[in-house]
């Protein structure tokens, strides 16, 4: 499933839709194909969240797993 998952939304290391809600459920969800791409995608999510002033912007529906 990883792979699957990794092949359809992961390019060149990133998410194919750049908004921190996805990178938080595919990081919660353990979606990511390797370390290597899990780094990649928490070092980009850090980024999301510093380029928004420092403010999670998530959505409902992906603050539950951020916090879990």
């Amino acid at each position: 499933m990883k792979t699957a998952f990794a092949e359809k939304f992961v390019k060149e290391g990133k998410l194919t839709c750049d908004y921190q809600g996805c990178h938080v459920l595919t990081l919660a969800f353990e979606k990511a194909a390797d370390e290597k791409v899990k780094k990649q995608l928490l070092t980009r999510l850090v980024e999301l969240i510093h380029n928004n002033n420092d403010y999670l912007d998530t959505g409902f529906l992906s603050v539950l797993f951020y916090y879990s």
